[in-house]
């Protein structure tokens, strides 16, 4: 396997290493083809915590629901008597 600039590549972050298994299974076009497009391909995994009425990880497709959507639906929104007051959003891509 080469990696960036023709050297050895290592992955060391969780939800790439996740991945792998599936994408040497089934190759890398089956990966990219889940997402809302060409340029959102692959899934990503999303921590929700706080005051959620919900707290979970949820892996989804690339674009699949907007940061709302996300918070109100897998979360369930603020926990009753609760306002939604932040929400930090700290995902970075994974290009595998």
């Amino acid at each position: 396997m080469v990696g960036a600039f023709g050297k050895p590549t290592i992955i060391n972050n969780v939800e790439t290493l996740m991945n792998v298994p599936y994408i040497v299974e089934r190759g890398g076009e089956w990966f990219r083809s889940i997402g809302k497009d060409e340029k959102n391909t692959g899934t990503k995994v999303f921590s929700i915590s706080g005051t959620a009425a919900r707290r979970r990880t949820n892996e989804l497709p690339l674009g699949s629901m907007t940061l709302r959507e996300l918070v109100m639906g897998p979360g369930g929104g603020p926990l009753p008597g609760r306002k939604l007051k932040a929400v930090i959003p700290a995902a970075r891509r994974c290009r595998c």
